[in-house]
């Protein structure tokens, strides 16, 4: 299995039932990430995972393209949980993690979420468990419907989703069209019958490990290109022509808080000047706001947080 590198820190998957209370690293990663309003704890909570979406066509002809994964695991982090994609009701779960998954042939994406227990919320996990509810699905936004015969938008061409046509070598492709642009995920949700080939729920044990070191081996020694999880402070803000956003932080590595420096990083969330963030590469999360906007006003007890 091959982790995404969205994901902060290394988490690993135990086969079998999943213990009476969960792992307290986990916990700590869901206080981090979703940072309710009062603290979750390892006997106060359900996790279990959902395969999602894979790299395949699904039932309305569409497929999610591989190279769109990692945006999509990032995407997922903080969205809720739902029943039937009812937008109508609150959820009943949060997604918290993301991760790719390479299985024969097909790149999948597992998505792991929580909730609360209590009376109905330990029968939601009988029923994952006994295999009464055990498929899913998601609510997204993207822009572009891209051909898979002609590569145009499939709204503006000729071909029709589900519809064999024959190639210049005469060879016969089914058309379908891929998720271009994916802006939002919405919501995902556990359904009885998911759009996606294979789509499962799982009661595997989870844990959650950031290195203590880093290996001096690695060919690169820079935090960013190492995915390492990093505390960032927000010292400008810079303009740019699409929606992203660009920031000037100082950083500082949670292996070793000596280590500090100044960086760009590009991001979809937006943050403001003293703003204490945590996170790697395109996902950032805010921890609070710092007053002094100086490389060492970095607070060194702000140190794996979900250790």
């Amino acid at each position: 299995m091959t982790h995404s590198t969205t994901l902060i820190g290394e988490l690993t998957v135990a086969p079998g039932a999943p213990p009476a209370t969960v792992d307290e690293s986990v916990v700590g990663l869901i206080n981090q990430r979703i940072q309710p309003p009062e603290p979750v704890t390892t006997d106060g909570i359900h996790v279990r995972s959902l395969r999602l979406i894979s790299d395949d066509v699904n039932d309305h002809g569409g497929r999610f393209p591989a190279e769109e994964h990692e945006r999509l695991c990032e995407l997922i982090i903080d969205s809720p949980v739902l029943i039937g994609h009812d937008r109508t009701q609150l959820p009943m779960a949060r997604n918290f993690a993301a991760r790719i998954i390479n299985d024969g042939d097909r790149q999948w994406i597992s998505a792991w979420f929580y909730w609360l227990r209590c009376p109905s919320g330990d029968r939601l996990a009988a029923d994952i468990d006994g295999g009464v509810v055990k498929e899913g699905s998601i609510g997204f936004e993207f822009r572009t419907p891209r051909c898979s015969i002609c590569g145009n938008d499939i709204r503006r061409c000729e071909h029709i989703p589900g519809e064999p046509y024959r190639s210049t070598t005469g060879e016969s492709n089914v058309a379908h069209y891929e998720y271009r642009e994916i802006v939002r995920v919405l919501e995902t949700s556990l359904v009885y019958r998911g759009a996606t080939p294979g789509t499962r729920l799982g009661n595997e044990a989870v844990f959650c490990k950031v290195p203590d070191t880093v290996p001096k081996t690695h060919p690169d020694n820079t935090m960013m290109e190492r995915h390492e999880p990093t505390l960032a402070l927000v010292l400008d803000q810079r303009p740019r022509s699409d929606c992203a956003h660009e920031y000037l932080v100082a950083r500082r590595s949670l292996s070793d808080v000596s280590v500090c420096d100044e960086f760009t990083i590009t991001t979809d969330g937006q943050f403001n000047i003293g703003d204490l963030l945590i996170g790697t590469r395109g996902l950032w999360h805010r921890l609070g706001t710092v007053h002094s906007h100086k490389p060492t006003s970095i607070p060194r007890n702000v140190v794996r947080p979900f250790q």
